[in-house]
């Protein structure tokens, strides 16, 4: 039996104020403001 998959797709969209991300296996979009420590608690979760 053969299993499909389908690739993860991940885009990234980095401006000075935020950064977007996107993730096609959850169809999500997260919004994280660009400064170290808001990074770090996305990062974390």
């Amino acid at each position: 039996m053969t299993i499909l998959t389908s690739p993860t797709v991940v885009g990234i969209d980095v401006a000075k104020a935020e950064i977007v991300v996107y993730r096609s296996d959850l169809q999500t979009i997260d919004t994280v403001k660009n400064d170290r420590a808001a990074l770090k608690r996305w990062l974390k979760t």
